[in-house]
């Protein structure tokens, strides 16, 4: 079956640009729905409504229909995470990538703290080559979830990959931090490895470390698993 292209279109851009917070006085829900305990205003309650509508219609093959219930979903509650994240999703379905990370960034102007659109606009920035705004989304999320071992390793991949060596380290120390007093060895000792490794690249401030015909950053860690302990001094002769 031919794959059905769906554009935003103007009037859904003049909904998510001009709806703002105030559309429904409920607190901005998470991207589950509201927070245990707290009441829920009837506007997001329709917009919950509204949304899973869209996602069996989605199901049952009619895009378009589950377009104009996002679009309603939105226009009742503009502070509804779960109708933003739906909407992104449909997009990403549909190859419109650029789309998809537009209605994440929306959402995340009106929802900052909203980790699971900091992730997926992630995915979104390195599949087009923005490894660092990739990477910064990535530490924007582990801010919600800080105890997250395996968030802080690809925060710490993130900004390997965008070739910021001291960005890298700073994760990898955050990392290394998180995991004091965590009944979790096997992290403990990835960080303090990665931690290590890094602050010999960023010690040696060598950017041809990074080439993997010097053994690059795979090396470093190779090393620093065998001798995870913080590099000394440079010797000024040497360089080593």
């Amino acid at each position: 079956m031919a794959r059905v292209r769906l554009r935003l279109g103007v009037p859904l851009l003049v909904v998510l640009a001009c709806a703002g917070p105030g559309v429904a006085r409920a607190a901005p829900p998470s991207s589950t729905g509201a927070p245990p305990g707290e009441a829920v205003g009837w506007a997001t309650n329709r917009a919950a409504d509204l949304t899973g509508e869209a996602r069996r219609l989605t199901a049952a093959g009619q895009p378009e229909e589950a377009l104009v219930r996002l679009r309603e979903a939105l226009a009742m509650d503009a502070t509804y995470a779960p109708a933003y994240l739906e909407l992104a999703a449909a997009r990403e379905a549909n190859g419109d990538l650029r789309e998809a990370e537009q209605v994440l960034s929306m959402a995340l102007e009106r929802l900052p703290d909203l980790a699971e659109a900091h992730e997926r606009r992630a995915n979104l920035r390195s599949r087009r080559g923005d490894l660092g705004g990739a990477a910064a989304d990535l530490e924007r999320a582990l801010a919600d979830r800080p105890l997250d071992f395996a968030l802080h390793e690809r925060v710490v991949g993130a900004w390997i990959r965008a070739r910021m060596p001291p960005r890298a380290l700073a994760a990898a120390r955050r990392w290394r931090a998180a995991t004091e007093g965590a009944e979790d060895p096997a992290a403990s000792r990835r960080a303090t490895v990665h931690a290590a490794a890094l602050a010999r690249l960023v010690d040696h401030a060598d950017p041809v470390g990074w080439s993997e015909g010097r053994g690059g950053v795979r090396g470093l860690l190779a090393r620093a698993a065998r001798d995870p302990r913080p590099p000394g001094p440079i010797s000024p002769r040497t360089s080593r």
